[in-house]
């Protein structure tokens, strides 16, 4: 298993679901830490 995102595109592209979902977490979590700056992107 290979958990470390060298290319989140490259992961989507070859269906590396585990990246995929990874990389989804990390920038959720960027997200949430940025507030209320971060408002326009969170109703998308």
């Amino acid at each position: 298993m290979n958990i470390i995102l060298a290319n989140p595109l490259g992961a989507m592209v070859e269906g590396s679901m585990l990246q995929v979902v990874a990389f989804s977490i990390i920038i959720g979590f960027g997200i949430a830490r940025v507030g209320e700056k971060a408002g326009l992107i969170k109703l998308v």
